[in-house]
């Protein structure tokens, strides 16, 4: 997320939401799944996930006159922390299935891996190999994210997931299988879309859109 983006999502979070959680998400990447690769030959997969903690490390530090600003009490949850919960392993075994199985799950997969790396400049020139690893890079992430939003998220008890965007194909098909179903009043996503270029904390207008029946709402601060 862009520093701008946060600035303006703290202002709008400050004022719909009362215990808000804050996350960090540098270390996602299911990077055991990759480490017989080329890449991994050449850097240990510790120093990979030492590199992404400083990265978030840094973006927090960087960050913190943003939220810090908030006079309602939040938690601050880094991803590096789903990484040790018993159930993390479990719920990348439970994707890892549903991705074989499951064909709305993976096709929304799919289609998030191809979206993406078509909207990178040189990916058309890379080898065959170099676009294997990449679908293979992206997959695992998207297993990640789906993996911990829908067996981790949960247990925080948020009522709202609020980002400065709508949710991927992923995202929007893990939460209409797993989560949905079961707690309707939980994650609901609220994509905050910005009218402006160039965001400014004293004026940002945003919209707020409420996904399945939830109706859509607009605010300016």
């Amino acid at each position: 997320m862009i520093d701008d983006s946060l600035q303006a999502l703290t202002l709008a979070i400050h004022e719909m939401i009362l215990n808000p959680k804050l996350f960090e998400s540098s270390t996602m990447l299911n990077l055991n799944e990759m480490d017989d690769s080329e890449i991994f030959k050449l850097f240990p997969l510790n120093d990979w996930i030492k590199k992404a903690i400083s990265l978030g490390d840094a973006w927090l530090a960087r960050n913190k006159n943003i939220y810090s600003k908030f006079t309602i009490p939040i938690t601050i949850v880094r991803w590096s922390s789903w990484l040790n919960v018993p159930a993390f392993d479990e719920a990348i075994k439970f994707s890892d299935t549903q991705f074989k199985v499951n064909e709305e799950y993976r096709t929304a997969i799919l289609k998030n891996v191809q979206t993406f790396l078509n909207r990178q400049k040189n990916y058309e020139n890379l080898s065959s190999a170099m676009k294997n690893l990449a679908e293979r890079f992206c997959i695992a992430y998207l297993k990640e994210e789906t993996s911990v939003m829908r067996a981790l998220w949960p247990t925080l008890n948020c009522n709202y997931e609020v980002y400065p965007s709508a949710r991927n194909e992923a995202m929007t098909a893990t939460y209409k299988l797993w989560i949905e179903p079961i707690s309707p009043h939980l994650l609901i996503p609220v994509a905050l879309r910005f009218n402006r270029k160039r965001i400014e904390a004293s004026s940002v207008e945003y919209e707020a859109i409420l996904s399945s029946d939830h109706s859509s709402q607009t605010k300016k601060l």
